[in-house]
């Protein structure tokens, strides 16, 4: 069992806000703009198992649910209050692999 957290509020580059960065430094600079990032989700659940096929032959299954999440906030590129934008998000995810020269 696994539980990972991530804080992307304290990223500069993902959790500033677009105005007035956008215009003062560049993308993905630590004072540049946030990313507009449409990507959502915050809960996700993954299942998933390896099993050695042969001698140092691994294959890998898993899967991965990222629940429906919706936002809604203001268009910063418009005049303030005059536009608002929702986006919504769920996700699956499937995996499979083959690994080969796996030490025993």
């Amino acid at each position: 069992m696994d539980v990972q957290q991530v804080l992307y509020s304290g990223i500069a580059s993902v959790s500033n806000p677009l105005l007035p960065n956008l215009v003062q430094a560049a993308l993905g600079d630590d004072a540049g703009a946030g990313f507009l990032a449409p990507g959502v989700t915050e809960q996700h659940l993954t299942f998933g198992f390896s099993k050695l096929v042969k001698d140092k032959q691994e294959i890998s299954l898993a899967i991965t649910r990222a629940f429906s999440k919706k936002v809604t906030g203001s268009n910063p590129l418009e005049v303030p209050g005059r536009q608002s934008i929702q986006l919504q998000m769920n996700q699956w995810d499937f995996e499979l692999c083959w690994s080969f020269g796996i030490k025993k």
